[in-house]
C-alpha cells in the first residue's frame, strides 16, 4: 500500500511542476540594420535587450548589419531593444506581443545625426549635469530568527 502512494505522489509532483515549465518560453529575434539615407549596412551597431526594466544582453550587429539574439527565455512580456551607433539616431522599440516559440524578423533603418540635433543632444546631456536625479532609497527589514 506504500509503494503506490509514494508513486502516486510523486506523479502529482510532476503535474504541479509541468505548467510552470512551460510558462518560460523560448524566443530569439534577427534582423539586419541598415543607414536610412544610404542604404548601406551598418556594422558594429549596439543593441540593448531589456525584459522589463532589467537589462538582459548586449549584442552587436555584423559586418553585414546583421543580428541576432539568439534563443533566450521570455519572463516578462515587457520586451525592448535600444539600438545605438555612433553619428546615427538612437532607436528604441517596444515589443508588446513577441511569439513564444518563434523566430522574429526585424529590420532598422538608423538616420544620421545632423549637426543641429548633436548640438541638441549636447545641451541636454549639460542640463542634465547641472541637475542630477534624486535617488530613492529603498529600505527592507530583516528578520532575525
Amino acid at each position: 500500500m506504500i509503494r503506490p502512494l509514494k508513486h502516486l505522489s510523486l506523479l502529482v509532483c510532476l503535474m504541479l511542476l509541468l505548467p510552470a515549465v512551460s510558462v518560460s518560453q523560448e524566443c530569439q529575434i534577427k534582423g539586419t540594420i541598415v543607414c536610412k539615407e544610404t542604404n548601406e549596412k551598418l556594422s558594429e551597431v549596439k543593441i540593448e535587450v531589456y525584459e522589463g526594466d532589467l537589462l538582459y544582453k548586449i549584442i552587436k550587429s555584423d559586418t553585414a548589419g546583421r543580428y541576432d539574439t539568439g534563443k533566450f527565455k521570455l519572463i516578462h512580456k515587457n520586451l525592448s531593444f535600444l539600438v545605438a551607433k555612433q553619428g546615427y539616431e538612437a532607436y528604441k522599440i517596444l515589443f508588446s506581443d513577441v511569439k513564444q516559440n518563434s523566430i522574429t524578423f526585424i529590420n532598422f533603418n538608423l538616420e544620421k545625426l545632423t549637426e543641429a540635433r548633436v548640438k541638441e543632444q549636447q545641451e541636454e546631456q549639460k542640463k542634465a549635469l547641472n541637475n542630477p536625479q534624486k535617488f530613492k532609497r529603498k529600505y527592507y527589514k530583516v528578520k532575525r530568527m
